[in-house]
């Protein structure tokens, strides 16, 4: 059995009869303020999950899909979302630093005032992204990223 606990206070928010949350179906559940610092989340379905506000400093997130989910202001410095569909989530104001979101899917995604220093970007699809006050310094991407029409990361 394992547990994901909020973030101040001792309440638990999901309990999975397991002993790995990798693969896990979390579609739907509210985790808004969960403690996921450092938990390997690979594969987890979390469509239309909520995660406002949670702490998912260096979790991994590889091939996790997270289609609209709400991920506002959540604080995911060092996380690993290579290969993650990322496609209409909300990471208003959110904190990527130094994330690694190689080949990830944020087509629609809502990035405003996002904080994404030496956030790795190779690969991301990024169209129809809503990049606007979002903070791109010394974030990597290459010839494969794709960015909404019109947008120069430079």
């Amino acid at each position: 059995m394992i547990e994901i606990r909020h973030k101040c206070e001792d309440e638990v928010l999901f309990r999975l009869d397991a002993d790995t949350f990798v693969g896990a179906d979390l579609r739907g559940a509210n985790l808004s303020g969960a403690n996921l610092a450092g938990v390997d989340l690979t594969g987890v379905a979390l469509q239309g999950a909520y995660l406002s506000d949670a702490i998912l400093t260096g979790a991994i997130l590889r091939s996790a899909n997270l289609r609209g989910a709400d991920l506002m202001g959540v604080d995911a410095n060092d996380v690993t979302f290579d290969g993650a569909i990322l496609t209409g989530v909300d990471l208003e104001g959110a904190f990527l630093e130094r994330a690694s979101l190689v080949e990830a899917q944020l087509d629609g995604a809502l990035l405003r005032a996002a904080f994404l220093m030496d956030t790795n970007l190779s690969g991301a699809i990024l169209d129809r992204a809503d990049l606007t006050d979002a903070c791109l310094i010394r974030a990597r991407y290459d010839a494969h990223t794709r960015w909404p029409a019109g947008f120069d990361p430079d």
